[in-house]
């Protein structure tokens, strides 16, 4: 009986050791594809032109933006607010570009998203990050 115990303590105690948290890291949720004025049409309902994750403890909001005007990137809320900055065309090819909750003022539970805002479509990525 107390083998069975000792086993059964054992188990239980591997088992969280090796389970790590549900998420951790970077996750496309959008692209490479082009941001428009009707691009995406289905990526963050009721929204055209707009990509959106689901709501999350995210740390940080990413973008890769290859080519275009004006990209809208940042956060919003579960009441509809929007936390963001906006990223034109001098931000084209400079790599990840990465928008941190506390720099915008977002709240911790939120979604990331990124739009189309101006000029011409935009070439992007966009990838959410939990630490």
């Amino acid at each position: 009986m107390t083998r069975k115990i000792l086993l059964a303590f054992a188990t239980a105690v591997a088992a969280c050791s090796v389970a790590g948290p549900a998420f951790a890291g970077e996750s496309p949720y959008y692209g490479f594809n082009y941001l428009s004025p009707s691009l995406p049409n289905d990526k963050c309902a009721p929204y055209v032109g707009r990509a959106c994750s689901g709501y999350n403890n995210w740390d940080q909001s990413r973008l890769y933006k290859n080519s275009g005007g004006v990209v809208r990137l940042g956060f919003q809320d579960t009441s509809g607010g929007f936390y963001f900055l906006d990223f034109d065309s001098s931000w084209n090819g400079v790599g990840e570009i990465q928008l941190t909750r506390g720099a915008v003022g977002a709240p911790s539970y939120s979604r990331d998203y990124c739009k189309y805002q101006s000029g011409n479509s935009s070439y992007v990525q966009c990838l959410t990050y939990i630490a």
